[in-house]
């Protein structure tokens, strides 16, 4: 055995950790044989024991710390904020964290083997693909946004960023997954907010630039672009002065300057220039946009065009100057009177030298103090004057020394810097006045017109309830005569029923002349064949004592009027004439002569427009009129006659008629020997003859039609009368649900016959509700009153016809017929 060198061999540290721990616990051996090299096997097979439990404590130890990291790795992947996964070459997923899991909305175990494809909207899936052969065929990492299912069929947007590894020696790629719902929902509204900020900015009608500090255009809107003739490429980058002409590009440099220092600019009025060198007048305004830290980083540059504004301002104080010295200058006298108030605002030197005053003192005075007129009726004027219903007054004014005189006054609106006034012109005609009877026959025609429209307007309306009562009683009375043989002794009874109430149409047709709302056909008439006509038919029945004369003093005598009227004009005035001769007889004249509005008989006439006209005379030798009964004589209802002898009604309606053709009756009078009517009527030239055909068979047909009417008596009416003729009839009394009928089935009526006056909804609100549902609805318009307003509002409604509701059967059937027949 070889000697030591008293060096020791280097002991591995695990060796020398044994052996320290085999002196710390020494077993317990027994009887060893004598020899060293036993001894040394034993202590060996010790510390080999030893280090092997301690290597084996190592590497539990190791197998912990192993543990606890995978489980913190575990967590890690699991839970992160975003999805991992692993694909095979074939996209089937092969790894899956919890996370991506709760994206999809499946458990983790049910994703393992399954194509990621089946989750990805089949709009995307292509993307998807392409995304992983670019993966696979690269080392770079790859990102791809694609809209994934989730189990429940519901979706959101992700974005998967992918890298090409090797699993088990195997291609396979990782992805993270990321719901991106929330941020693409971010960049689209970020998107549509610069979309409709751009929509705003190029919608704003003034000219708009967005300009850099250093005063260069950042961009221009439309109307800019518009109006200068630049497209956007030509403007952006271009200095702000470019735009402006030489003679405003100091100012504006000077505006820039104080828009840098305070960041606002107000309502400078500045000129700019367009491509085609045309200059354009702006109101420039100049704000700012800043950042967070407010530092100015643009300008906002608004320019208002007032190129029309200013050169309508230049024309209107052009037009006020003209008429201020047409005011000034003008020998006429006119006055500028508040409407309201009736201040006198302005009057010329003409009104100071007519009124006396000095134009201080005029001008403190209002239209009352100078109008002799009580102030009900100054006010009821002057609201006339500013709706322009009427532009034409006489009054009585006062002048400075207290003498009255007589003025015509022609007044008009007038808009002078956004007020309105009265314009007025006054003319002096007190000459035209002198005669104090004169006067007082002007003032009297002035009460008898007034009172006159006022009985009118009350006459017109008690006429209409009158016709609803009388087109039932007609009505069933000539369907009683239709199913009663003439042979029996009802049928007589019936005859006197209709004649009856025929009387009462008349009547009405009276009435409705009077107050001027009659239905009207006016063509041209020859007066002198009316007034033969009406001879024809008095002469038989006015007594012997009674002479008639007729003669023709003028060239024509053609008039544009209702014949029917007419006839009834000259019937009323010879009936008059002749009970004014029942006594004692005498001798009847009608003459016909031709005058002018200018002769002195009709110059004192206001209202009467100027021309030629044709004069009526029928002329009596009666007993006359005294001055009481002359001033009532065309009052509604007033007569001499007596009990049983007339209505009251008959020169009230020759008046009215007279009236509405735009006429004049005058009448002279001598108590006990007789009165003069002189009729005046505007005169025409052409004669249009009548058109005379046969009248036509009744005819009824099959169609559908749809009648209202709100009085149930001529609703059961005019049902029967239509059933009869063999249509088919729906009828109801209120408009509202006729409407939800019609809503029902637009297609199931051929006609609507309908009542004007309906409560909730009239007639026509009626028909234009029809038609907006179903355009080209056939619809009459029935009415106990024929009111002035109605031709237009049919004619704008697109009402087919109008029918008065005493009409017969025979024309409620030939209308219905010549309605339908239209759209054939």
């Amino acid at each position: 055995m070889k000697k030591g060198t008293g060096k020791k061999p280097d002991v591995p540290p695990l060796r020398r950790r044994a052996e320290g721990r085999l002196g710390e616990k020494r077993p317990e051996v027994g009887f060893i044989p004598a020899g060293t090299d036993l001894k040394k096997l034993i202590h060996e097979l010790q510390v080999h024991q030893i280090e092997l439990e301690m290597q084996n404590e190592e590497l539990n130890r190791a197998r912990g710390e192993a543990e606890e990291v995978l489980a913190k790795y575990t967590d890690l992947y699991d839970f992160a904020p975003v999805g991992y996964l692993t694909f095979d070459e074939k996209g089937l997923i092969t790894e899956a964290n919890l996370t991506a899991a709760q994206h999809l909305g499946i458990e983790r175990s049910f994703l393992i083997n399954k194509p990621f494809s089946s989750f990805i909207h089949r709009e995307h899936q292509d993307r998807f693909y392409l995304s992983m052969q670019d993966v696979l065929n690269s080392p770079e990492k790859q990102t791809c946004e694609v809209v994934l299912k989730k189990k429940d069929d519901t979706s959101f947007d992700a974005q998967l960023e992918s890298i090409a590894v090797k699993a088990d020696g195997h291609k396979a790629v990782r992805a993270v997954l990321t719901d991106i719902t929330e941020r693409k929902r971010t960049e689209e509204a970020v998107q549509e907010s610069e979309e409709w900020l751009k929509q705003f900015f190029d919608s704003i009608p003034d000219y708009c630039h967005l300009v850099s500090p250093e005063g260069r255009i950042i961009n221009s809107n439309h109307a800019a672009l518009e109006a200068l003739g630049y497209n956007r490429d030509e403007l952006i980058g271009q200095p702000l002065e470019l735009i402006y002409a030489s003679k405003s590009q100091k100012k504006l440099a000077r505006l820039f300057d104080q828009w840098l220092k305070t960041g606002v600019v107000r309502n400078e009025e500045m000129t700019v220039q367009t491509k085609d060198g045309e200059k354009r007048t702006v109101l420039l305004n100049i704000g700012s946009m800043r950042d967070k830290h407010g530092r100015i980083t643009h300008s906002t540059s608004i320019q208002t065009d007032i190129t029309e504004r200013k050169e309508m301002e230049r024309a209107l104080r052009e037009s006020e100057e003209r008429f201020r010295l047409f005011f000034e200058q003008n020998n006429a006298v006119m006055l500028l009177i508040e409407p309201s108030s009736g201040a006198i605002m302005n009057a010329n030197m003409a009104a100071v030298r007519f009124y006396g005053y000095s134009r201080e003192a005029l001008l403190t005075k209002k239209v009352g103090d100078i109008n002799q007129l009580s102030p009900d009726e100054i006010q009821l004027e002057r609201r006339r004057a500013r709706k322009g219903s009427k532009k034409y007054f006489v009054f009585p004014h006062r002048l400075a020394g207290n003498e009255i005189r007589t003025v015509e006054v022609y007044s008009t609106p007038i808009n002078i810097k956004d007020q309105t006034l009265l314009f007025s012109i006054v003319h002096d005609i007190t000459e035209r006045f002198k005669s104090e009877e004169e006067r007082i026959k002007l003032e009297a025609q002035l009460r008898r017109t007034q009172k006159m429209e006022a009985i009118g307007t009350l006459a017109g309306g008690i006429a209409h309830d009158f016709n609803n009562i009388l087109a039932g009683i007609l009505g069933f009375t000539e369907m009683a005569l239709e199913d009663t043989s003439p042979d029996n002794p009802v049928y007589r009874q019936l005859e006197h029923v209709l004649k009856g109430a025929h009387r009462g149409r008349d009547l009405v047709k009276q009435i409705l002349a009077f107050s001027r709302l009659g239905e009207q056909e006016r063509k041209s008439v020859n007066l002198g064949n009316i007034i033969d006509e009406a001879l024809r038919l008095l002469r038989p029945a006015l007594p012997a004592t009674i002479s008639i004369k007729k003669r023709l003093l003028c060239g024509h005598d053609t008039i544009l009027a209702d014949s029917v009227q007419m006839h009834q004009v000259v019937m009323n005035l010879c009936t008059n004439a002749a009970h004014a001769m029942r006594e004692k007889g005498g001798s009847l004249e009608l003459s016909i002569a031709d005058v002018d509005s200018s002769d002195e008989e009709l110059s004192l006439v206001t209202g009467l427009r100027p021309g030629a006209y044709v004069r009526l005379s029928v002329s009596d030798t009666g007993c006359g009129m005294t001055q009481e009964v002359l001033e009532e004589i065309f009052d509604p209802f007033f007569t001499t006659k007596g009990p049983g002898e007339g209505t009251g009604l008959g020169l009230s309606v020759v008046h009215g008629i007279v009236k509405d053709h735009g006429g004049h009756i005058a009448v002279s009078t001598e108590f006990g020997k007789g009165s003069t009517f002189h009729v005046y009527l505007p005169a025409i030239e052409t004669v249009f003859p009548a058109e005379i055909g046969p009248q036509p068979a009744i005819q009824g047909g099959n169609e559908r039609i749809l009648f209202l009417d709100d009085e149930e008596m001529l609703v059961e009416l005019n049902f029967q009368r239509l059933s009869n003729l063999g249509y088919q009839v729906v009828t109801s009394t209120s408009s509202v649900d006729a409407l939800k009928l019609f809503e029902t089935e637009p297609d199931g009526f051929d006609l609507v016959i309908t009542d004007y006056t309906m409560p909730v909804m009239t007639g026509i609100d009626l028909a234009r509700a029809l038609l907006a549902i179903k355009p080209g609805t056939p619809v009459i318009l029935i009415s106990g009153l024929n009111e002035k307003i109605l031709p237009e509002k049919i004619q704008e409604t697109g009402i087919r016809a109008f029918l008065p509701k005493t009409a017969g059967k025979r024309e409620l059937a030939e209308l219905i017929r010549r309605v339908l027949d239209e759209d054939r």
